[in-house]
């Protein structure tokens, strides 16, 4: 679910183009778009917020962790291989 709290740290224009990414994230159909793929994007923005605190497991874990998931998009020409664990 997106928190009013995640809504506000958008700018004001940025939160008007989100509306409906923000509803099917909160679980509401919109349109019919793909609400699984929305809601993995969700959850791995909250993964990336919780493990960017260092204090929560340390930089091995952040560094794995974020290395995980950036893993996917190895074939992406941004793509970092520093980020491979």
């Amino acid at each position: 679910m997106v928190t009013d709290a995640d809504r506000r740290k958008l700018d004001a224009g940025v939160r008007e183009g989100m509306d409906s990414v923000f509803t099917v994230a909160d679980g509401a159909p919109s349109d019919g778009a793909p609400s699984r793929p929305l809601a993995e994007c969700d959850a791995k923005r909250r993964i990336v917020e919780q493990v960017s605190d260092t204090a929560w497991g340390g930089y091995a874990v952040r560094d794995y962790v974020l290395g995980q998931l950036a893993l996917p998009y190895a074939g992406h020409p941004d793509y970092q291989e520093a980020w491979r664990r």
